[in-house]
């Protein structure tokens, strides 16, 4: 049973999130986030983060987040929890929404350095929220899967998104770059930089659960 259900719903199918022309990069990227950014609460309100619609069913979020609550997406209960890695700190779920949206590719190729990056989230259980910075690279060696950029998070953060504006052939497309999940403080330190699970540790992850689906 639990093979024909994740052969209904994964791989979702992306489509590109396209910037208007009268949006600045930062308005393209806030909208998107409001459209797709969810805000996750432990059912007895203990603790909260964020999420990311990634189709109209399936949300992604950091598997830190929801592994010690009963977690709500936008006050909805998810259908099921598919799958979890703890290992690259990533969880997928299948929440019904009421609304349909477009969504962001993942983005199969990192940002160079000092690319502008936009963190959206709820912190600290307030309305959603977008910071800004620049994508400065890959992690601490051990830690392949995470990158860090300049874009300030803080609790409650923690599964949102981070994006980037591409300029394609004819439109400025918002890109996922990576979940965001920790930063402001990091292993006891104060940090001025955020971490993310990077985009292809996403897709590779995705891909592994269409594997196991296959067999």
């Amino acid at each position: 049973m639990r093979i024909l259900i994740l052969l209904l719903c994964v791989f979702p199918v992306y489509a590109d999130y396209i910037c208007e022309v009268h949006e600045s990069d930062s308005q393209c990227a806030a909208r998107y986030g409001q459209d797709n950014v969810v805000y996750i609460e432990d059912v007895f309100k203990f603790s909260s983060g964020s999420g990311v619609r990634i189709s109209d069913s399936l949300v992604i979020t950091a598997a830190h987040v929801t592994e010690k609550m009963m977690p709500l997406f936008d006050g909805l209960e998810p259908e099921y929890h598919i799958e979890s890695n703890e290992g690259i700190d990533i969880s997928l779920y299948r929440v019904e929404f009421r609304e349909e949206s477009e969504y962001a590719d993942i983005i199969e190729k990192m940002p160079t350095l000092g690319t502008v990056v936009y963190a959206l989230g709820y912190p600290g259980a307030i309305d959603y929220t977008m910071t800004s910075g620049y994508w400065m690279g890959s992690s601490v060696e051990g830690e392949p899967y995470t990158g860090y950029h300049s874009a300030q998070i803080y609790p409650g953060s923690s599964g949102g998104a981070l994006v980037t504006i591409v300029q394609g052939k004819r439109f400025r497309e918002v890109k996922l770059v990576g979940l965001t999940n920790w930063g402001a403080v990091h292993d006891g330190h104060v940090t001025h930089m955020g971490w993310v699970v990077k985009s292809e540790y996403i897709l590779r992850f995705l891909e592994e659960i269409n594997d196991q689906a296959d067999r």
